[in-house]
């Protein structure tokens, strides 16, 4: 594990400067190894905030509005790490060291195919809101997050992939504090149009045509 970056915290915000300022922060705060932490933000050029997430953060790429799930995907894509999180501009990271809790998951399972979870303060182990996967996952699958989706469900077939090769790894002892923010405008544009119906009608077909096909590729990564 001599890579420079070990994790990737890939997060698409619009409309929050603050919040994700405040994930920045409390990731790296937390951390035991900051410097291998790479924190990837996508941001809206029609976000009306954009000036604002220009004076607080570093590192950013800026585009015209996509779903969360592409931009997910893109900015894991940009980066060479072991791990890859999909991340929300709510979150918080709570339990120091995480980091290292992360990486050590490897030394249990060398083959690299898991999916992390943690404690996030509403309901725990019944979801995997922000999964963290690996770059043999990608390798095997040929994604970091099921593409099909546009936001929702995307987390729950990633959980369902890894609970169907037993490699669902949930850490009771991380805590990664969420907020679910369903008021403000950027919560709304991913609740109205149809998106969660697409994204449940999504999840359907992809469990009934695909989701087999997916569990074997990670069964065939693990032998």
């Amino acid at each position: 594990m001599d890579q420079k970056t070990n994790i990737t915290i890939c997060c698409p915000s619009r409309g929050r400067p603050n919040l994700a300022k405040r994930m920045l922060d409390t990731a790296l705060n937390t951390a035991d190894k900051p410097q291998s932490v790479d924190i990837k933000f996508y941001l809206n050029d029609d976000d009306i905030e954009l000036p604002n997430y220009k004076l607080m953060l570093d590192k950013y790429e800026v585009g015209t509005h996509r779903s969360t799930v592409f931009s997910w995907n893109q900015l894991a894509e940009q980066s060479d790490s072991h791990l890859y999180m999909l991340a929300g501009d709510d979150i918080q990271f709570q339990t120091q060291g995480w980091d290292t809790k992360f990486m050590s998951q490897f030394e249990k399972h060398p083959d690299g195919i898991f999916c992390i979870s943690f404690q996030n303060g509403i309901d725990n182990k019944m979801t995997a809101p922000h999964p963290v996967v690996t770059r043999q996952w990608y390798e095997a699958l040929g994604y970091f997050f099921p593409f099909t989706f546009y936001h929702w469900f995307v987390d729950t077939y990633t959980k369902d992939l890894a609970e169907s090769v037993n490699r669902y790894l949930f850490l009771d002892d991380v805590l990664v504090k969420a907020k679910k923010i369903t008021k403000d405008h950027t919560a709304q544009k991913i609740r109205t149009q149809g998106i969660p119906q697409r994204d449940q009608y999504t999840y359907d077909m992809m469990k009934k045509c695909y989701f087999q096909t997916d569990v074997q590729k990670l069964k065939e990564a693990i032998k």
